[in-house]
């Protein structure tokens, strides 16, 4: 059945009418018949709606207004799909999981770092504060599953307990964080080889540049926080030595050392490590003063590696004496 507007002349005036009509055959060819005549279709103006909800309760599948269609919240998934696009571009799933693959991991490692990489591309927090940020996020894994915060109730919350997120979804982001320190190497060597694959690379220039990062915590925990120059400013604060190593434009490794460790004692350490892990063949290393050194300079003039460094020029003779030849 399907409705139908039949057209009547009547003197100088045309009215239409609202028929329901079935089709059916008779003798093998196919006819119409009026089921039911509703009537003139000027006059039934807001008359249908309340008819069509009246029969909607004898339909097997339910009827729904336009009005009863609404969204009430839309939580944003833009920038977590983009991160997505780029994770499986760089099979960081594939290398996470066939990396971390061990049976004391009673979930999969490389869906919950997604998560974590998402946060920090997105908005970067804490362990505790990426529950406030999937509370308003919409993070799924593979599956379509959404990523949803464990809040602990309100009774629990004391000031012993402070923190509002269970134990076990915040365990989970720790040990997420132990499985990949144990196989970061092996991550970044395998990063570095789908870069080199995916972008045709081929290296030819090597960065290597160091930075201070500290801690609201003024004494000394742990092997690495320690008490050193802060390029932050903050020396009443523990920190730690970041060392990132990029090669031809892309971050290919990175380093931590000890808050205290002087720069110019990290550059053997960090190259050594750059040419038995990726291989790399005629290079050019760039370093600021920071990582100059006599020993980095003997250890440079018989290795394989070319390169360009800089030097304070007012309080090295050796360079005074360059810059003045290049004046002249």
């Amino acid at each position: 059945m399907f409705p139908r507007i039949a057209t009547v002349k009547r003197g100088d005036k045309t009215y239409k009418y609202l028929q329901i009509v079935e089709a059916y055959r008779d003798n093998g060819r196919t006819t119409q018949r009026v089921v039911a005549n509703l009537g003139r279709l000027d006059q039934l103006d807001g008359k249908l709606d309340d008819l069509l909800v009246s029969l909607s309760k004898y339909a097997k599948r339910p009827f729904v207004r336009d009005d009863q269609i609404g969204c009430q919240a839309a939580l944003p998934f833009g920038p977590v799909l983009l991160t997505r696009h780029l994770w499986d571009q760089m099979q960081l799933g594939e290398i996470v999981g066939k990396l971390c693959r061990w049976r004391r991991y009673k979930f999969d490692v490389a869906e919950t770092a997604f998560v974590l990489v998402a946060n920090r591309l997105c908005e970067p927090r804490s362990e505790h504060g990426l529950a406030r940020w999937l509370e308003h996020t919409f993070v799924c894994d593979a599956k379509g599953k959404r990523w949803e915060p464990d809040w602990l109730p309100a009774q629990q919350i004391t000031k012993q307990q402070r923190v509002k997120v269970k134990h076990e979804q915040l365990n989970r982001w720790y040990r997420t964080l132990d499985a990949l320190l144990s196989v970061k190497d092996k991550i970044e060597q395998a990063l570095y080889l789908r870069v080199r694959d995916l972008f045709s690379v081929k290296v030819n220039l090597v960065f290597c540049d160091l930075t201070s990062m500290y801690f609201c915590r003024k004494s000394p925990v742990g092997r690495l926080r320690r008490h050193g120059h802060s390029k932050d400013g903050k020396s009443r604060q523990v920190q730690v030595v970041l060392g990132v190593v990029m090669a031809n434009g892309f971050p290919i490794a990175h380093h931590v050392f000890e808050g205290n460790q002087a720069e110019k004692t990290t550059l053997q350490d960090v190259l050594t490590d750059v040419d038995q892990r990726f291989g790399l063949g005629h290079v050019l290393v760039v370093a600021d003063r920071g990582l100059v050194s006599p020993k980095n300079l003997e250890y440079l003039a018989v290795s394989k590696f070319r390169y360009l460094l800089g030097l304070p020029g007012r309080r090295s003779r050796e360079a005074l004496e360059v810059l003045e030849r290049m004046r002249e």
